[in-house]
């Protein structure tokens, strides 16, 4: 009996399902690369429901293993077994915008200690890593294999390799970086040529720019369009358009472009180190009233754009400077190679003065340098000035005594001019006595 029913069983199940050798159809013929093909137009699959307790209790769940968990808020749904570990299906974020989100639940990312990649046209877009670099924007960090590096825009830090301890913010931020470390670039292209300088910090568009081949180190750019063009070290650029030329050696800081009329602040001097402890060979030769007396002072008007023409300064960046104000404004001071011909004439190796070394340099002065020779000109003057007073007090003191010696010898006159009188007196007397006689 039992036969019987399982064979009227089994052709019943024909109308429902066709088993070929490929795979087993329920409601049509199976797909070829389907071992089991359900098909419906108004039904669908029902996997086994169950609670957390239940799916955890399976055991040795098969890898692939799928069911529909029912309990657990935020775990309600299909769970999949993946290796090891139970994995939650997640609908996803859908491209059209998500609807019915939980603040502190759901988010973008990951939840274990993996990090988050972005790509647009399979290019690196975006890195968030939990103790690692962090880049957001098109191939920023491009090469980056570093730990410590932190890239925002377009191919910030694009070619960094191993250089660590970087910040670029803005498109092209620290380009060719590859193994220089410790550099801030906030500004679009700032230190955009630097590949193996550090210890750099650059802000503002194109700040520290450089050119090919050409590294920086220990150096601060602050203002648009302001860099050299050949590596320098430990200089300070502070203003807009600060040209290659105005900087001529490491160890400089360049205060504002060639329009610049003031330099303005609350104290009227910098201090400056000036311990004995730490100077040498000291030498009092410094050239006082002979060369300061050959110094001509004038007062001068000056054309900016005529040192830029020496400098070879770009005409694009040239004319968004305005020089209108400066050219206006009168001035007074020396010119350079009037100190340089005086310098000469009283040998004296005047230190405020740079000479140019190309065609592309230009003279210029320190004028806080002719403090020297000033004080040494006045003192020069002071002796001098000593040495005419102690002739002046002797030749004071000679008239004095010739003064009292005059006066001795007045004194000593008017008593002969007494004598003279008594003694005429005397002879008057005499005479009339004399005359009476003779009567």
């Amino acid at each position: 009996m039992k036969k019987i029913v399982s064979f009227v069983f089994f052709f019943s199940l024909l109308g429902t399902y066709e088993a070929l050798a490929q795979g087993v159809g329920i409601g049509g013929t199976p797909d070829g690369s389907a071992m089991l093909d359900v098909q419906s137009t108004n039904k669908g699959l029902l996997v086994p429901r169950m609670t957390q307790a239940q799916r955890t209790a399976i055991a040795s769940p098969a890898n692939g293993l799928l069911v529909y968990q029912t309990d657990v808020a935020g775990e309600i749904g299909f769970w999949y077994r993946d290796g090891a570990i139970w994995r939650q299906l997640s609908p996803g974020w859908l491209l059209t915008g998500n609807a019915g989100t939980v603040d502190g639940t759901n988010f973008l990312g990951t939840t274990d200690n993996v990090p988050l990649n972005f790509r647009v046209n399979n290019q690196r877009a975006g890195r968030i890593a939990s103790n690692g670099p962090t880049f957001l924007g098109y191939q920023a960090g491009n090469s980056n294999t570093a730990t410590t590096n932190t890239g925002v825009g377009y191919q910030t830090l694009f070619s960094n390799t191993t250089g660590n301890n970087n910040t670029a913010n803005g498109m092209q931020a620290l380009r060719s970086n590859t193994t220089g470390s410790n550099n801030i670039a906030n500004g679009v292209q700032a230190l955009f040529f630097n590949t193996t300088g550090s210890n750099n910090v650059a802000i503002g568009r194109r700040a520290g720019y450089g050119a090919t081949g050409v590294n920086f180190n220990q150096c601060t750019f602050v203002g648009a369009n302001s860099y050299p063009t050949t590596a320098r070290t430990n200089v300070t650029m502070l203003g807009y358009g600060i040209t290659n030329a105005q900087c001529t050696g490491n160890n400089q800081v360049l205060l504002g472009n060639t329009a610049i009329t003031q330099i303005r602040a609350q104290v009227n001097s910098i201090t400056t180190y000036s311990d004995k402890r730490f100077k040498f060979n000291v030498q009092d030769d410094v050239k006082g009233l002979d060369f300061i007396m050959k110094l001509k002072p004038v007062t001068y008007q000056q054309n900016p754009e005529i040192l830029h023409q020496i400098w070879g300064t770009p005409d694009s960046l040239v004319s968004k400077i305005d020089h209108s104000e400066i050219k206006e404004k009168r001035f007074i001071g020396f010119l350079a190679q009037d100190v340089e011909q005086a310098a000469k004439e009283s040998g004296f190796e005047f230190p405020g003065i740079d000479a140019p070394r190309n065609e592309k340099e230009v003279y210029s002065l320190r004028y806080v340098d002719f403090i020297m020779p000033m004080v040494k000109a006045i003192q020069e003057q002071q002796k001098t000035i000593e040495t005419q007073q102690k002739a002046i007090e002797t030749q004071q003191r000679e008239i004095k005594d010739l003064r009292a010696k005059n006066e001795v010898l007045e004194s000593k006159l008017s008593e002969v001019e007494k004598m003279k009188a008594e003694i005429e007196q005397i002879k008057a007397e005499l005479l009339g006595q004399k005359t009476q006689t003779k009567r």
